[in-house]
């Protein structure tokens, strides 16, 4: 991390590229530090980092309170709208999620496949599968990216498998996604959904892979 001096002479665009790369070690709390000097200069992008920072040392209150905080500073982000969506779906406030998620449908320039996937992993959390399923297909007709269609066809599998599907269907279409998604990280997903099915486990809805889908590293 850099000293505060140093990061006095940045240019915003740099000290947010920090804060990332803070988060991407796992450095939580010097992501924290960038977050607060890019908040005192009034740029959105604090929110998001201290979100993610909050949410990476399992402090989802804080964080859901720092979005709160961001979306009323920033209400056109629909970035922050989806990050405030599903961090509320995590603490099962399903409501408010509900909310969130349908701000972020309302802002300009918004990734609607990313934010219709969420909807669906917050249905399936909620056992309505049937409009989980119908809100997938909306993400991957407007999908725009590997990484999204991937995310949508392990979450399809995840709530085919959850609603009654034979594990032995939901498996053999996920082998043969694998296929058309080897060359990327998505494969990685798509084996987790495998697994995941495989042993039967009581896992959680996967949870969408936003930074990837809003084309972050």
């Amino acid at each position: 991390m850099m000293s505060s001096n140093d990061s006095r002479d940045c240019t915003t665009e740099e000290l947010t590229s920090q804060g990332f790369r803070c988060l991407e070690v796992q450095d939580y709390s010097g992501a924290l530090e960038v977050a607060a000097q890019l908040e005192d200069r009034r740029y959105t992008a604090a929110f998001e980092i201290g979100a993610l920072a909050h949410a990476g040392q399992d402090q989802l209150e804080q964080a859901v309170e720092l979005l709160e905080r961001g979306v009323e500073a920033a209400p056109d982000v629909w970035l922050l709208w989806q990050l405030l969506g599903n961090y509320r779906s995590d603490l099962d406030r399903f409501d408010d999620a509900t909310q969130a998620y349908e701000h972020a449908l309302q802002c300009t320039d918004v990734s609607k496949p990313s934010v219709y996937l969420n909807q669906a992993i917050l249905f399936g959390r909620l056992g309505q599968y049937k409009q989980a399923l119908a809100l997938l297909d909306q993400a991957e007709t407007q999908a725009d990216s590997d990484s999204v269609r991937a995310q949508v066809e392990a979450s399809r599998g995840w709530m085919h498998w959850k609603s009654g599907t034979p594990k032995e269907v939901v498996v053999e279409k996920a082998i043969a996604d694998l296929d058309r998604f080897a060359d990327g990280r998505e494969f990685f997903q798509l084996i987790r959904n495998v697994n995941a099915v495989t042993s039967s486990s009581q896992h959680s809805v996967p949870s969408l892979a936003w930074r990837e889908s809003a084309g972050m590293p």
